[in-house]
């Protein structure tokens, strides 16, 4: 008996867009660019899905790419956020878009 999860499937483009978490123009875009799978096409000709193998293989490449294939027990580094008076020179510290709201209407009356 074969296994389902041996079985290739299909996406189409929600569940694509749903697992790389890109939205559709860009995926297109990337696609021209050679720097993501292509679609095949279906029975009709508007009908087109991806290989769910192709996508979890560029999901994977991405990872690694970055550097982020670490052991299941491993953490991410902590990063740094500047803040007023600190020394991170390579983070400028960012007032809040609340703060400028409120300073802007305390003259008003």
């Amino acid at each position: 008996m074969q296994d389902s999860r041996d079985t290739p499937r299909l996406l189409r483009l929600d569940e694509v867009i749903a697992r790389v978490s890109i939205k559709k123009p860009t995926i297109y875009r990337a696609i021209k660019d050679g720097k993501f799978p292509a679609p095949c096409k279906l029975l009709g000709r508007r009908s087109s899905a991806w290989s769910e193998a192709e996508i979890n293989e560029w999901i994977e490449a991405r990872l690694a790419s970055r550097g982020a294939m670490t052991a299941p027990n491993e953490t991410a580094p902590e990063t740094a956020v500047a803040t007023p008076g600190s020394s991170a020179p390579d983070r400028p510290y960012k007032r809040p878009a609340n703060a400028k709201t409120r300073a802007a209407g305390r003259g008003a009356i």
